[in-house]
């Protein structure tokens, strides 16, 4: 079977292997640049989220008590005043004064949770007492409307008020604890966006030098790389020019050894014995395969340089294949093997007939050396709707063979260059598969082998209704 070069060689694959260690100054960078996008965000977050704790609980929590320890003061004295003279004017304050104090209870309760478990508990020392004293102040009211004398006696719960005060100030001085704790957990934040911009600012030099180091490291590789494909070139042009060198040189003689055989074939030259006969008809023979080959080597000389020309036009592909296949039915059947036809429908195309007859005379010829006597060759031309494979494509020629048939693992090396899976089985240096593939690609199309039904192989030529403009079917070589 014959074939393609494809896959890196080993060159590449320890350019690449050596590639791997220069991942690692771009991995760096990378993670100093998600650094330098994620640390001040993390550090904003920490300090914004510090300030506003302060901001939203600490600072109004000790506001409430400020504005509790003034009402209960205020409340305190009004109620004395109107315990001692029974002025009614107090006994309105004393009413405001509690009514500010359960406002900023009320107030000061959401903020507790927040406050720590100290607090908490201030807090609820703080409503019992203010509760204990204002349910005896009440009673005190009571009394002193009642009775007036009563109230010197109800002066005497005025300790009760005491204990509350006690408790307020034992709240104001828990909160101011955490206060002081929040302002340092705020001015940890903003130390830490301090630390946090010198560090980034590290980062980016660090990674403006290593960008630096990068750069000049891709200048080199860029060079190696230039220099390396120069030398490719004119190594590829070099052995573009030795194979026509080579091939033109030998085209001749072989040429000449041929006719010279075919007028001592004729008898031209004189009569010639049997045996002797047969041994020019060798002679031939072998010329005519050398010259097959001269063929093959210029063909893929000019496919590796590019030249390869395709000429497109609007082509009749049932007329072509049915032409293909009578050209071969002779040396099909003079190796014992049946060819068969299956032609359906096939839309319009524009294509490069020769191409095409080029193809399928090399997938035909395969057919005949790879499949044993009594075996079938079939040849079945289909329209179809592209696929992975072309997804262009408009026809589908298929070549099927019983033959020993191609292992998976196998199925690309025929399309290799000078690739041949059994060479014991049949002539032939492995040209004639990778010229076809590149021609087909060249089309536009792609040439594929599987596997038919009942063991075998199946090549397929796949033909888009139009080949693609000649600098894309270059790229696709």
């Amino acid at each position: 079977m014959d074939g393609e070069r494809v896959g890196p060689g080993g060159r590449e694959r320890r350019a690449m292997a050596r590639g791997g260690p220069a991942q690692l100054p771009l991995a760096f960078v990378i993670l100093c640049l998600l650094a330098l996008i994620a640390l001040p965000v993390l550090g904003i977050r920490r300090s914004i989220a510090a300030q506003r704790l302060f901001e939203r609980t600490t600072e109004p929590a000790r506001a409430m008590v400020t504005q509790l320890h003034s009402a209960m003061a205020l409340g305190d004295d009004a109620l004395l005043d109107y315990l001692d003279v029974g002025d009614t004017a107090s006994l309105g304050r004393y009413r405001r004064a509690a009514a500010d104090e359960r406002e900023a209870m009320d107030s000061l309760e959401p903020l507790m949770p927040a406050m720590g478990a100290a607090s908490r508990a201030r807090f609820r020392e703080l409503r019992t007492a203010v509760d204990e004293w204002h349910a005896h102040a009440d009673a005190a009211v009571r009394a002193r409307t009642r009775n007036p004398g009563a109230a010197r006696f109800l002066l005497a719960e005025h300790d009760r008020f005491e204990r509350a005060l006690v408790a307020a100030s034992e709240l104001d001085r828990s909160l101011s604890t955490v206060a002081r704790a929040r302002r340092l957990d705020v001015l940890s934040a903003e130390r830490g966006e301090v630390a946090m911009s010198v560090v980034l600012g590290l980062l980016a030099l660090a990674a403006v030098l290593v960008v630096a180091h990068l750069g000049r490291r891709l200048h080199a590789y860029a060079q190696a790389a230039e220099a390396g494909r120069r030398r490719v070139e004119e190594l590829m042009e070099g052995k573009a020019r030795l194979i026509r060198g080579i091939t033109h040189d030998l085209k001749n003689p072989l040429g000449a050894i041929d006719g010279h055989a075919q007028l001592l074939e004729d008898g031209i030259r004189g009569p010639l014995t049997s045996a002797q006969t047969e041994s020019v008809r060798r002679m031939r023979r072998s010329a005519r395969a050398m010259l097959a080959i001269i063929g093959d080597m210029l063909e893929l000389s000019k496919a590796e340089a590019g030249q390869l020309r395709i000429d497109a036009a609007p082509a009749d592909l049932s007329a072509l294949v049915r032409e293909a296949v009578e050209e071969h039915r002779g040396g099909v059947e003079a190796a014992g093997l049946t060819l068969e036809l299956e032609d359906g429908a096939l839309p319009p195309v524009r294509t490069d007939a020769a191409r095409v007859a080029q193809v399928l005379g090399n997938l035909l010829s395969n057919a005949v050396k790879y499949t044993p006597a009594g075996g079938r060759v079939l040849v079945r031309a289909e329209a179809c709707d592209g696929g992975a494979t072309v997804p262009r494509a408009a026809v589908a020629i298929h070549v099927s063979d019983d033959g020993p048939g191609i292992p998976p693992e196998k199925r690309e090396t025929v399309f290799e260059e000078f690739s041949r899976l059994e060479p014991e089985r049949a002539a032939g240096v492995g040209l004639g598969l990778a010229i076809s593939r590149r021609i087909a690609r060249l089309m536009g199309g792609d040439l594929t082998v599987g596997e038919t039904g009942g063991g075998g192989s199946t090549f397929t030529l796949w033909l888009p209704d139009e080949p693609p403009t000649a600098p894309a079917a270059r790229g696709r070589e």
